[in-house]
């Protein structure tokens, strides 16, 4: 049924914590920065192991609430999610917002439920992941029910999104979406906030700085093949990692070189990483391939890297971030076989000059207007 709904008001859902994906916290501080009453952020709180700063702002315009913590024990996460979608109905219900954004379907029932009340609201989603049929069919039950729901009334949503063209491409032909209109699907990338554009410190005569910023596994990266090229040159070259989220087998692996060329320097909150990273030369991205989410990935730390002035070093195997190399980035980009590493010239890194400054096309700010322009079409509507 139409009912009366505010069109000032946004809710942003998001199951898993906030702090744990940045283009989340980006797009909700970019919509605080504009003429709505109300961003209503609903995320599950951070476990207290993970030792990260809570997500906040100092947008008057900006409420966060936080449903629940995710447990660890795995009968009372069940419990968790119940009481994470009735909170989050709640505070729909009771602000009525003409506009519902969440992220991946974990996060969706309140929002189709919502919809189902309030058939004049105007929902959105947003994918930061990529996620086949198989994955889905194989995955939590949970996940695979709301997919499906979701399917059902795709027709009727505002915005579906994600994270670059080759992944949108791709989830329209697994779930045979190609009758829908091209106007209702977008490409939302993780570019870093303007905040993050800054010079690099001055680091000529100095050794090779090196620096990676992320999860890490053995498993899952190529830490053992980085940590043997940095020892083979460690007169010359260095590594500092930071990370919140480390492997046990990689922290191990760290610590017991007891070599001062590689140093884990334990977890710098995201917005304080800029002041950071313009300490050193080049970013690393390790992540080895090994799904379709990540092959199919350009991810966010090539960027933010990029922003700080350095130059990135990514996998040759990872297909759909190759692109960006040789293209807008003064050769900034530089794509290297991890499993012959040893073979790679270090010296082209400290010849190569980092571009000085990020393209627009490739900051949030930049991205997130196409939404915004999308909750401002709502917002005129109650004026015509």
């Amino acid at each position: 049924m139409n009912k009366r709904l505010d069109k000032d008001k946004i809710a942003v859902i998001h199951f898993q914590p906030v702090e744990l994906y940045p283009p989340g916290m980006n797009l909700v501080n970019y919509l605080g920065k504009y003429s709505l009453s109300l961003i209503l952020l609903l995320s599950n709180s951070l476990n207290q192991k993970l030792n990260l700063k809570p997500f906040s702002s100092d947008a008057i315009n900006i409420e966060i609430v936080r449903p629940s913590v995710i447990p660890e024990n795995f009968f009372l996460r069940y419990f968790n999610y119940l009481k994470f979608y009735w909170v989050s109905l709640f505070y729909l219900f009771y602000y009525r917002p003409a506009v519902v954004i969440y992220f991946e379907s974990i996060s969706s029932f309140p929002a189709l439920v919502y919809k189902k009340f309030f058939t004049n609201a105007k929902i959105m989603v947003h994918y930061h992941e990529y996620t086949n049929p198989h994955e889905y069919k194989n995955g939590m039950r949970l996940v695979r029910f709301l997919h499906k729901k979701e399917i059902g009334i795709y027709r009727q949503f505002e915005w579906i999104s994600h994270t670059n063209m080759e992944r949108l491409r791709r989830f329209r032909n697994d779930f045979k979406l190609h009758d829908m209109p091209d106007s209702l699907f977008h490409s939302m990338p993780n570019y870093p906030s303007y905040s993050w554009c800054k010079k690099n410190k001055n680091l000529d005569g100095e050794k090779l700085k090196l620096v990676y910023v992320g999860s890490l596994g053995l498993d899952t990266s190529y830490l053992r093949e980085v940590i043997a090229w940095v020892l083979q040159n460690q007169y010359f070259i260095s590594l500092d990692i930071y990370s919140f989220n480390i492997k046990k087998d990689a922290l191990d692996l760290i610590q017991n070189l007891h070599c001062g060329s590689i140093q884990y320097k334990g977890y710098v909150d995201y917005f304080e990483m800029p002041n950071v990273l313009i300490n050193y030369h080049t970013g690393l991205v390790i992540y080895k391939p090994l799904t379709e989410n990540y092959l199919y990935n350009a991810p966010n730390k090539i960027f933010e890297y990029l922003a700080c002035g350095l130059n990135v070093i990514i996998p040759d195997s990872m297909n759909y971030a190759n692109q960006y190399v040789n293209q807008e980035f003064n050769q900034s980009i530089i794509s290297v076989d991890f499993e012959n590493l040893q073979t790679f010239d270090f010296n082209i890194l400290l010849k190569n000059k980092a571009s000085s400054d990020l393209p627009t096309q490739f900051i949030a700010e930049f991205v997130y207007a196409e939404i915004l322009a999308c909750f401002k079409n709502v917002q005129q509507e109650k004026h015509d």
